[in-house]
């Protein structure tokens, strides 16, 4: 409003018009004769000047507005669409981890590379390294924990034609939610937690847990067994022979 005030006036001043300075509302009010559906609007800072448009030019740019950012959020969602299509790939191919007394065995045949390296690009950015080892350490722990938890609870494509079943089950099993589950039930002993937080990914069901643990203590058993054979065929190699008679 400021500027065509401005303007207003320089026209005057230019066509000999005596006192080329004009009032605001005399300008407001010649706008509103001349121009139709025109609407002023109060600014909301002291620092701002008045505003003017005309409805409907202000209503086809808000309406282009709303179009072009629908079709920019469009093109983003079908972007992270093929990209979740994309991901998957490698998850329903890769080999189902079995717990064989180490919780530090998988590889990369149970962890797809390409479902670590989006969520550690998610996490620290699109770079390839951080300034600080202790920093990229953290990262590729938050990947590596991510990444198992999405490969736990990623459905099948079984679970997702079954229309029967209203219920989610976990048919991956991943170290981090092996030792998640050992933790709670060593600590509490309590079937409500392994279970609680079974619904949410983050442990394996509370009778694995109990499978698992009775393997543990089978495995514990037969190396103590082991270890007392040894212990006890070492001890009789070690004892002097019975000693012969002298004839002499």
């Amino acid at each position: 409003m400021c500027d065509l005030q401005k303007a207003f006036e320089n026209i005057l001043e230019e066509n000999n018009v005596a006192n080329p300075p004009c009032n605001r509302k005399v300008l407001k009010l010649i706008l509103q004769d001349e121009i139709a559906n025109i609407e002023f609007h109060k600014p909301k800072r002291v620092n701002e000047s008045e505003r003017l448009t005309i409805k409907v030019t202000r209503d086809a740019a808000i309406q282009l507005s709303e179009d072009k950012n629908t079709t920019d959020c469009t093109e983003e969602m079908k972007t992270l669409y093929d990209a979740a299509a994309l991901v998957r790939k490698p998850i329903n191919k890769c080999k189902k981890w079995v717990f064989t007394g180490s919780l530090e065995d998988v590889g990369n045949d149970n962890l797809p590379e390409e479902l670590y390296s989006f969520f550690r690009w998610v996490i620290q950015g699109l770079i390839t390294e951080l300034s600080s080892k202790e920093k990229s350490d953290e990262v590729h722990k938050r990947a590596v924990s991510l990444a198992q938890t999405t490969v736990t609870m990623c459905l099948t494509e079984r679970q997702k034609t079954n229309k029967k079943s209203e219920v989610l089950r976990l048919t991956r099993e991943m170290p981090q939610q092996l030792a998640v589950g050992l933790a709670f039930h060593q600590a509490t002993r309590s079937k409500e937690l392994v279970s609680m937080h079974n619904g949410f990914g983050m442990s394996v069901e509370y009778n694995r847990l109990l499978r698992v643990e009775a393997q543990i203590e089978a495995s514990v058993l037969q190396k103590m067994q082991c270890n007392a054979i040894m212990e006890s065929t070492l001890h009789q190699k070690a004892e002097p022979g019975d000693a012969k008679p002298d004839l002499r």
